[in-house]
């Protein structure tokens, strides 16, 4: 049995030491756009939180205070926008984790299962479970993951850039509000 490779014990262990390695190789690729983009969010974020800094120690010069408060109100918005993003893409990722580690966690039981019915020679409809088990581990590898949304990007972005624009013209001596 274990050198015949069209037993079908031997071709489901195949199957599944394939799929997990996979699934491993996407998994690792996945945590590293991941975590660039929470990198670039955390850049961003910094940016932000150094350039409405400098406005307040600059708050002497401005010309328009009701500009000037616009313009740091929409950068501590993007500050905001990209922390509630930062905080949505690890619990988004939680959930995924845990979800697919349930899922894999159930067919692995139900592997053991069919394990113990090999021990014991009972093998009464183990085909017919063993393809459901293939069939459900196959589906658990066509498992989407979700991408995080651009808009949040964008908002950020649009945020940073306009309370950037408002910021500074706030000190221009003949823009006052």
């Amino acid at each position: 049995m274990e050198n015949n490779p069209e037993h079908p014990r031997v071709r489901n262990n195949d199957l599944f030491k394939i799929g997990m390695g996979i699934r491993r190789d996407i998994s690792e690729k996945h945590e590293r756009v991941r975590e660039r983009a929470l990198t670039h969010v955390y850049q961003l974020v910094t940016a932000i939180g150094i350039i409405a800094g400098f406005g307040f120690t600059a708050i002497d010069s401005v010309q328009s205070i009701t500009i000037f408060l616009f313009g740091e109100f929409l950068l501590f918005a993007g500050m905001a926008v990209g922390i509630w993003f930062a905080k949505a893409g690890f619990i988004d990722e939680i959930k995924y984790l845990t979800d697919w580690a349930n899922k894999l966690d159930d067919i692995q039981k139900r592997r053991m299962n069919m394990e113990k019915k090999f021990a014991k020679n009972n093998i009464t409809g183990l085909q017919n479970e063993m393809e459901l088990v293939d069939n459900e581990t196959g589906e658990l590898f066509k498992n989407e993951t979700k991408i995080a949304d651009y808009k949040w990007l964008t908002a950020i972005f649009i945020f940073f850039v306009f309370g950037c624009i408002f910021l500074l013209v706030s000190f221009v001596k003949y823009c006052k509000l």
